[in-house]
Formats: structure tokens, C-alpha cells, sequence
């Protein structure tokens, strides 16, 4: 096996696997989690890094391409306890939120203001345009990568302590200088001494009658440690925090959309555990699909729950209406519709879990509320006494 060297933050390191992307390697190879892996697709720029002076997305780098290049991450910008300008920068002005798209933002100024010392706004945003934010929005970043710039010049001096604690004083977020150094914050940074990988066998359809599940050949594959299906699930199967609990733990009898697991594969790595899943023979029966609410309201609809498929009717009155149309000089009326938009978290959704020396279940997770999260654990698992969610 040839060994790949390269330097990473200064530092001559040594990689073996040149299928291996670079994302992988400094995360799970070296231990620099500031690199975070938000799609692993080159789409969001979460895992921005510097190679050979050039920003790049450490997941598109295959370590058989990067023999003797220079690799910056962000855990390689401070000099001891003195952060980066651009670091110190993003703090001051509050340059982020939950943080998660911060090291990719700060690697990819970092490559600007080293071949641009002076950018415009208009420059900065174009350097920005491939690294996606979704809390913090783009103005303070903006704002931050300029200030970054007058500091680098020597045009500012900037104090990240010289608040009095007054009333309107800027005080610097609690979490800030953690997550611009790139330390372990969220739950995929942290890691267990060799824990299995549990990855769920999804619906192959969005509608359908679960016939079978066939797990016999899949579960002699290497690595496979257990399989684990409806029927394995202790206490209450459905968990959900809305309404009503609708959502299988594994589905046992219908599938109501392509994210519900029919199964979940627990291997000694997630390569073995994908193996294993191409194993397992799922039989379904396929039933309608229902793509619209006015279609789910028609008169004789396929019901998706045997309640129907109105989850609640709620009638809300304001103002009048006809006193409106009498008022209005022209009425328009048309049907409008617009693209799905999700206004979800670059931070992807993770969980780590383990028994602790008194054989109570600690779950770390991605979640927001842990407390909800606890009381569905523990009817799902029949145990209501030891269980504990920590959300880092």
C-alpha cells in the first residue's frame, strides 16, 4: 500500500487510501473536526479548506490527487491563544449562529484575503456564493470579512473584552471562539471507541403495504453485529412530538412516505453496514399515492390513516370579508402556487448513544428539544427511568 504525504496545517501527515476523500480523512483519520461535512456533495461548502492556495470542498478531494499538497484547515489559523483576524472579526461582529457553516465561511475569506487584501462587498459575496448559510445570514459575514481585512492591514485594532458589561455594550457570544477555532461542538465531532454505525434501509416506495422484510442473507454479511426491525422495537412503536404519534420507530405493516425505515443495519462501519442492506429483500404492495391536499379532501380519497386524512380542522375568522370586497376597488382571484422550501440546519441530523456505568442510555443528538426527545425514547424502549438526551 503507497503512501500519500502531504502537509496539513504545517505539519507532515501520511494517508493510505487513495479512494478516501480528503472530508474523511481530516475527520476521521487525523481528528480535525473544524472541517465539517454538511452534504457531502460539493453543495453547501460547509467543508471549505484551503489546498495549494485555493479554496476547495474538502469532500470533492480524493486523497489519490493530493500527493505533496498544502492543506489549510481552520484549526490551523490561530497561533496559539491569538485568534486569526478573521476569527477575532467573526466573533466581535457575531458573525454566526449555530456556527456549523462558520470554518468553511472563515477558510474561503481566508483564500479571498489572501490574493485580495482589499475586496470589495461585491467580491466578497461572489467568493462567498458557494458556501451556504442558513441562520446567521450573509450581511454580518460580510461585514466581518471586511473588518477581517482593516485588521490584516493594519487600519484597525479590535479588542474582543472591551465591553463593560454595560447596557448596549457588545458582548461576545459564549460558544463564538469554540466554533471559530473548529473545536468538537456538534454531535458527529464527537466519537465513540469502536461503536457500531447504524444506518436505516429506507421505503424503495412512498405508499405501500409491507408484505416481507428478509434479513437472513444480510445479516451474515461482515461486520453485521445486529439487524433490527418492528418487532424489535420494546415499547411503543410511533414516536412524534405534533399532535399525535405517527411516525414508525420501523415500519411493521405501511409505508407512508420513502423516509420510512423498513429496517436498520448495525455494522462495525457504514461501508459494511450499505453492504448489508443491498441483502435485505423487502416485499411490498404498492397502494395510491396521494401528492396534493386537495386531492387528499376529495370526496371517496384513499386514506393514508384509517382516521382519514384530515389531520385537524381548524377555522379561523378575521375581519369581513364582504365589507372587503365592498371597499375594494379591483378584486383579484386566481390560484397561486410555490416551489417546497425547508428551512432546515446544515448541521446534518446525527446521533450518538451509549450505556453508562450505571446502565442508563445517553443519547447525544441533533435535536431541539431534548426533553420531548427523552419521553419519546423511553416509551419507545419500555424504560422510563434511564435514558438522558444531551444535545451539544
Amino acid at each position: 500500500m503507497s503512501e500519500i504525504k502531504l502537509i496539513v496545517n504545517g505539519k507532515q501527515v501520511i494517508a493510505t487510501n487513495p479512494k478516501m476523500t480528503l472530508l474523511r480523512y481530516l475527520r476521521e483519520e487525523i481528528g480535525l473536526v473544524g472541517t465539517k461535512d454538511g452534504c457531502d456533495r460539493s453543495q453547501c461548502g460547509a467543508c471549505t479548506v484551503i489546498v495549494n492556495n485555493k479554496a476547495v470542498n474538502a469532500c470533492s478531494q480524493m486523497m489519490g490527487n493530493l500527493s505533496d499538497a498544502v492543506v489549510e484547515t481552520i484549526e490551523g489559523l490561530a497561533e496559539g491563544d491569538k485568534l486569526h483576524p478573521l476569527q477575532t472579526a467573526f466573533v466581535k461582529l457575531s458573525a454566526l449562529q449555530c456556527g456549523f457553516c462558520t470554518p468553511g465561511m472563515i477558510m474561503r475569506s481566508k483564500a479571498l484575503l489572501d490574493n485580495n487584501p482589499e475586496p470589495t462587498e461585491e467580491e466578497i459575496r461572489k467568493a462567498l456564493r458557494n458556501n451556504i448559510c442558513r441562520c446567521t445570514g450573509y450581511k454580518k459575514i460580510v461585514e466581518a470579512v471586511q473588518l477581517a481585512a482593516r485588521i490584516l492591514s493594519g487600519k484597525e485594532i479590535v479588542d474582543l473584552y472591551d465591553d463593560d458589561g454595560q447596557v448596549g455594550d457588545r458582548t461576545i457570544r459564549t460558544d463564538a471562539i469554540c466554533k471559530v477555532l473548529g473545536h468538537p461542538v456538534y454531535t458527529d465531532d464527537y466519537k465513540l471507541v469502536r461503536p457500531l454505525q447504524g444506518k436505516m434501509l429506507f421505503s424503495k416506495y412512498p405508499h405501500a403495504k409491507l408484505i416481507s422484510v428478509d434479513i437472513e442473507a444480510a445479516r451474515k454479511m461482515p461486520g453485521v453485529a445486529a439487524i433490527a426491525l418492528y418487532k424489535d422495537v420494546p415499547g411503543r412503536k410511533d414516536f412524534g412530538q405534533g399532535m399525535f404519534t405517527q411516525q414508525p420507530v420501523i415500519v411493521g405493516d405501511m409505508v407512508r412516505f420513502v423516509g420510512d425505515p423498513v429496517a436498520v443495519v448495525y455494522a462495525e462501519s457504514e461501508e459494511q453496514a450499505y453492504a448489508a442492506m443491498e441483502h435485505i429483500k423487502v416485499e411490498y404492495q404498492q397502494l395510491p399515492v396521494i401528492t396534493t391536499p386537495e386531492d387528499a379532501m376529495m370526496e371517496g380519497a384513499y386514506k393514508i390513516y384509517e382516521e382519514g386524512n384530515v389531520l385537524k380542522h381548524h377555522h379561523t375568522h378575521k375581519g369581513n370579508i364582504e365589507r372587503g370586497f365592498e371597499q375594494s376597488e379591483i378584486i383579484v382571484e386566481d390560484t397561486y402556487s410555490t416551489q417546497c422550501i425547508d428551512h432546515a440546519y446544515l448541521e446534518p441530523d446525527a446521533a450518538l448513544s451509549e450505556y453508562d456505568e450505571q446502565g442508563r442510555l445517553t443519547v447525544y443528538g441533533s435535536v431541539q428539544n431534548p426533553m420531548g426527545l427523552v419521553k419519546d425514547l423511553a416509551a419507545c424502549l419500555a424504560n422510563y427511568h434511564h435514558v438522558r438526551v444531551d444535545a451539544p
